[in-house]
């Protein structure tokens, strides 16, 4: 998301903005401590041209790879 944010020069404080968050929320989303619901998928989508389907895809990737991670500790 950084990258794509760079790319089309949108500022943090714009894009939590955009995706209708805080900056606090906008940063616990790209920490992984927010998760991305169907309503931040869309407004992604809106955002930056990337389908929703691809952020939801990637969402749950991500929570089963901290999942499976703290399984095998």
């Amino acid at each position: 998301m950084k990258e794509i944010m760079q790319e089309k020069k949108i500022s943090t404080k714009e894009m939590a903005g955009k995706l209708k968050l805080s900056e606090k929320e906008f940063s616990d989303l790209l920490t992984g401590r927010l998760e991305i619901t169907l309503e931040i998928a869309y407004n992604l989508q809106k955002a930056t041209g990337v389908p929703a389907a691809f952020w939801l895809n990637l969402e749950k990737i991500y929570r089963k790879a901290k999942i499976q991670k703290g399984r095998s500790v």
